[in-house]
């Protein structure tokens, strides 16, 4: 996936000597910065979204809407997931 990502002139000037420096390139330093970035965040998190919510943000996905409460309660095998838990999974996977 490509994206346009618009950053102030300092910012790519620091990025070019870096560049240069390390002898690698811009792109390879950007993603390196951004999943460092995104590693590192510390910004509280939203409280989680109703289901209303959600399916406002995949409407804008798909214009003609999904229904997530179709959904709710298909499958139930009896266990709750700890979703901090998962969440650590998923970083020890990584």
């Amino acid at each position: 996936m490509a994206t346009t990502v618009r950053i102030n002139e300092d910012v790519k000037q620091q990025l070019k000597i870096k560049s240069v420096e390390l002898g690698v390139k811009q792109i390879d330093l950007v993603n390196r910065y951004i999943l460092e970035g995104i590693k590192r965040d510390t910004t509280p998190k939203k409280s989680v979204m109703s289901i209303d919510d959600l399916e406002k943000i995949l409407k804008h996905d798909n214009p003609k809407g999904n229904n997530l409460k179709e959904f709710v309660g298909i499958v139930s095998d009896g266990e709750e997931i700890d979703p901090v838990e998962e969440k650590r999974k998923a970083y020890r996977d990584y």
